[in-house]
């Protein structure tokens, strides 16, 4: 009888285990999609097999994210920086870090092929904080602005839209440049990056096309006043 209720107990632990298990990757989710569209795969780590991305699915550690053809995903992380993957795009979420009370995180995108822009917040101390996109001929820090960069075989394109960013060439990483606002450089594979020069209308044009925001001296004023009107109960001039 002892025998059977040990058995018993024991069955009754492991369904238990079944139903209140935590889900997989749960300790290590980072953010989540909060825009999808075409199709979009996942791979999380220690899978082989990647699933369709969902539009608010979890985002975790390790993850392997691929647009294809048609597809395009924003993807919010916890730390409230935005990364938006164009079509094309292939980009591995390699080391994520908060720690709110010491007001700090670290946050690196591998970067394999494709579009991405970044969208970052400057709430953290810099001192102690990071963001990186890291690709096969660059690596791009940041830690508060707004950037696109278009990762080639043998080529990085670094675009500044807002703030400050520092790049280098892995191979030199004592040869680091600073790319201000309105500004663009490439590094090619086993290159220091290029001095910076102005971004040229055309590729403003093709930026803005790529991601369906206006990056124009001109536009960043009606982007800032159109997100103004939503907040004033009269219409601005």
């Amino acid at each position: 009888m002892k025998l059977y209720t040990l058995k018993l107990i024991s069955s009754l632990f492991v369904i238990a285990g079944l139903f209140f298990a935590p889900p997989l990757h749960a300790k290590d989710t980072v953010g989540k999609v909060t825009e999808i569209t075409g199709k979009v795969l996942v791979t999380h780590e220690g899978e082989t097999k990647p699933c369709d991305l969902a539009d608010q699915a979890p985002i975790f550690l390790k993850d392997t994210i691929e647009t294809k053809k048609d597809g395009v995903v924003k993807l919010s992380l916890n730390d409230a920086s935005d990364f938006t993957l164009r079509e094309n795009t292939k980009v591995v979420v390699s080391e994520f870090l908060l720690d709110p009370k010491k007001n700090k995180r670290e946050t690196v995108l591998d970067v394999a092929l494709g579009k991405v822009r970044a969208v970052v917040t400057k709430t953290f101390n810099k001192a102690i904080s990071k963001t990186e996109l890291k690709t096969p001929t660059a690596v791009v820090g940041v830690r508060g602005t707004d950037f696109a960069i278009e990762v080639g075989k043998n080529k990085t394109l670094v675009y500044c839209l807002k703030g400050l960013v520092q790049t280098f060439n892995p191979l030199f990483p004592a040869q680091t440049i600073n790319v201000a606002a309105g500004m663009f450089t490439d590094v090619l594979q086993g290159v220091v990056p290029k001095l910076p020069a102005a971004i040229p209308q055309e590729m403003l044009q093709e930026i803005e096309n790529q991601f369906g925001f206006p990056v124009t001296a001109e536009g960043l004023k009606e982007k800032g006043k159109e997100e103004l009107q939503k907040h004033v109960p009269f219409p601005l001039p």
